[in-house]
């Protein structure tokens, strides 16, 4: 008979089980390295544009950027680099769920559960929504759409800030 102070005995898993268990982490895997390709990919892809940004800058010749033009280009260049890190967070978490706790990672992007995950994709959402919005009051002239637009975008950033402000607390 079982006292409360014997320890817990382990489970011992039928092959089928282990064999689905394995695979669904397989699935995982390909799914975390899709995300890092398209991190890498958004990277690259960035990295272009500013070589192409600087280009323009620095030719001679009509085609000429003006500040406002510059300012913007740098604006969606932060989005773009926003949202390949948003890629590599959710990658990495995933990844330390799913496949191994112990991987070297600093402190800010270690998860040691799925809410937590959730909280840091809400966070850098909310600065890419402030990127976009911001990226908006250069294009959009001033009005009742760019009003609406930052009502809407206001209140998402809030509604994220509010979940992530009412996270449990870890134990």
């Amino acid at each position: 008979m079982a006292t409360e102070a014997d320890p817990p005995r382990p489970t011992v898993l039928h092959p089928g089980v282990r064999l689905f268990l394995w695979v669904s982490k397989l699935i995982t895997l390909i799914g975390i390295i899709s995300l890092m390709v398209a991190a890498c990919t958004l990277l690259a892809f960035g990295a272009i544009e500013t070589g192409r940004y600087v280009t323009l800058l620095v030719s001679p010749g009509d085609t000429q950027l003006t500040n406002r033009q510059m300012f913007l280009a740098s604006i969606k260049l932060v989005d773009l680099v926003l949202l390949a890190t948003v890629l590599q967070v959710v990658a990495f978490g995933l990844y330390s769920l799913f496949i191994d706790r112990g991987i070297p990672a600093p402190m800010w992007l270690r998860t040691s559960d799925f809410d937590g995950l959730k909280s840091k994709l809400a966070g850098i959402i909310a600065v890419m929504l402030g990127v976009l919005f911001l990226e908006q009051v250069i294009n959009v002239p001033p009005g009742l759409r760019l009003l609406a637009s930052g009502i809407a975008t206001a209140g998402v950033i809030f509604a994220l800030s509010h979940f992530i402000q009412v996270q449990p607390p870890k134990d």
